[in-house]
């Protein structure tokens, strides 16, 4: 489905796209998204982390929250972002690096696009649980209650929240999908249910 498609359906509701957080295909398919979005009169993002950031005990550094984002975004200004940022909650790859979360990139386009931003993930942490407590049944009722009180927005999160989203979203927002995985798990069932974003 491509993003005017969604828009269409979506008639002035919210837009909440599931992808990989270090995946870059989804990135460009999300910038895409944002920009035919901004043209259809949408002005509000959501990204899926708390506004402070906090110590990751799994791999002993600091992880930036939507703040601290917001403040690097502004000190680089429209300059090219890096690859990899040691702040990063996305594991590390083969060198020991962080990748840079996509939402950097989300975040600096609707900066320039003078949007509205929205951390909507208030018990972003709780990931560190790794729990599914911690994952989602803590985490994805909140998302859906931030998404609704400030919608119509384009809201980013993981595509394996998707389910849970929907659970309590219902047909009050629409649902995309960026990312294919193969697994038995009913959250991977669910997205690939969930209409796959074109370009």
């Amino acid at each position: 489905m491509t993003i005017q498609e969604a828009l269409k359906i979506a008639y002035w509701r919210s837009i909440v796209i599931g992808e990989h957080h270090g995946d870059r295909f989804c990135r460009s398919a999300i910038l895409h998204a944002l920009q035919v979005a901004h043209a259809h009169g949408y002005r509000r993002l959501g990204v899926e982390v708390a506004h402070g950031g906090a110590y990751c005990h799994k791999d002993k550094h600091w992880c930036s929250g939507l703040d601290e984002e917001l403040d690097e975004l502004r000190r680089i200004g429209v300059g090219e972002l890096s690859e990899y940022d040691p702040h990063s909650s996305n594991d590390p790859d083969e060198t020991g690096a962080f990748r840079r979360m996509n939402r950097y990139w989300y975040l600096q386009l609707a900066m320039q696009l003078g949007w509205h931003i929205e951390a909507i993930d208030p018990h972003h942490w709780n990931w560190m649980l790794d729990t599914p407590e911690g994952y989602y049944d803590s985490r994805d009722p909140d998302m859906a209650k931030c998404i609704l009180a400030r919608s119509p927005m384009i809201a980013v999160n993981g595509a394996g929240h998707l389910k849970g989203l929907y659970d309590d979203l219902g047909q009050r927002a629409v649902l995309l999908n960026t990312i294919q995985l193969n697994g038995e798990d009913e959250r991977i069932r669910f997205m690939l249910t969930v209409p796959l974003l074109s370009m």
